[in-house]
């Protein structure tokens, strides 16, 4: 579990690739304001574990939306809890760190067969999940126009969608890569410069994404 202080972008939060396999608190009270727009969604799915709000709100208030949230987790089968004191929690896991959860309906298990499920569940410290969110293979993002100023490379750890509208926006060429493309394919294809994402997990395991950095460093603009 981890929290969020976000006033809006819940949609963004829910479907940003960092978050992947974890459960978010937002410790804003009202969550849901204004709906679901599908063109806000950062990846093609909601990439979060579970969601934890303390008041949902279920009529929003937009001429935009297209559901409401409790609608869109319920399509996606994602596990949503309301009615949580979640600042409390936030300072618990202020204080305590990022910890193991689960969301369940009371009374369809024993607590002790959650707790014990809960506990068998893996840490995020050495945890690889970019290899669960990079794409399978390189493709271009947008429309590449003739009068684009820059060709940039992205290595996909888990990128976020509007990181790639705002390349686009500004006249770049989009050129998204796997994390285990190697330094040599992105040397090959000319490009005035690469985009490290940002990824979900412990970055530590991801050795294959360190070692192709290491060869690029010197060789071309990173950012």
């Amino acid at each position: 579990m981890v929290f969020n202080t976000s006033l809006t972008g819940y949609q963004e939060i829910a479907t940003d690739p960092s978050y992947r396999f974890q459960i978010v608190t937002m410790t804003y009270p009202h969550i849901g304001n204004y709906g679901v727009e599908a063109v806000v969604d950062q990846s093609a799915a909601p990439q979060v574990a579970g969601f934890i709000v303390r008041d949902v709100i279920d009529e929003p208030s937009s001429a935009h939306s297209q559901m409401s949230l409790s609608d869109y987790f319920s399509r996606h089968r994602i596990s949503a809890i309301q009615g949580i004191d979640t600042r409390a929690l936030t300072r618990k896991i202020r204080t305590e760190g990022a910890m193991r959860g689960m969301i369940t309906s009371q009374g369809e298990r024993p607590v002790d067969d959650v707790v014990a499920e809960v506990r068998r569940a893996p840490s995020m410290s050495g945890l690889d999940l970019v290899h669960r969110v990079t794409t399978e293979k390189a493709y271009p993002f947008g429309e590449h126009p003739n009068e684009a100023q820059r060709r940039v490379a992205v290595y996909d750890f888990g990128v976020k969608r509007d990181i790639l509208r705002q390349l686009t926006q500004v006249g770049c060429e989009v050129t998204v890569y796997p994390a285990k493309a190697s330094a040599e394919e992105i040397l090959g294809g000319g490009y005035d410069g690469v985009v490290l994402s940002n990824g979900p997990g412990d970055p530590e395991p991801v050795t294959y994404a360190q070692e192709n950095i290491r060869r690029l460093i010197g060789k071309i603009p990173i950012f």
